[in-house]
């Protein structure tokens, strides 16, 4: 999949972005960020159909790697959970009403939770597949999503 001709997509997938969240969102990581977009949302876009109780309003979100400043696997709380969650730590610069960039940022993390697998060992290591793509693309270094490495070695 192509965002445009100076944005390819290096991984994407569907996720909750909290513990309790039981809305998935298509999140999609190129070389220059992260959006992520309500999966319901896309799918209105694809058909054309309006669902009731689906907001349809919802924008795409996004987070460029300039902004990111790390990220991080964590275990669910209980020892029962199977799930991984992936937290992207950002500082994005916001903008003022004028439109010039406000000195002030406020941090914004992104909890991606992965859980499709039948075990805590697969998920973390899906999980850690995407950790260490975005680890790369933060430190602007190539990476091959088919391996999660980095190109230079890292």
């Amino acid at each position: 999949m192509e965002i445009d001709g100076t944005r390819r997509v290096v991984v994407e997938g569907q996720f909750a972005l909290d513990t309790k969240s039981k809305t998935l969102y298509l999140v999609v990581v190129d070389r220059s960020g992260i959006s992520y977009t309500p999966a319901s949302c896309t799918a209105l876009r694809l058909t054309g159909f309006l669902r009731r109780g689906v907001n349809g309003n919802e924008e795409t979100r996004r987070l460029l790697f300039r902004d990111v400043v790390g990220c991080d696997c964590h275990r669910g709380i209980s020892d029962d959970d199977l799930s991984v969650y992936l937290v992207i730590f950002a500082y994005p610069r916001q903008q003022s009403s004028d439109g010039d960039f406000v000195a002030c940022r406020t941090r914004v993390n992104l909890n991606l939770r992965f859980d499709k697998a039948t075990s805590y060992d697969e998920n973390f290591q899906e999980a850690s597949v995407w950790k260490a793509v975005i680890s790369c693309l933060i430190r602007n270094i190539d990476v091959d999503p088919m391996i999660g490495k980095c190109q230079s070695g890292v």
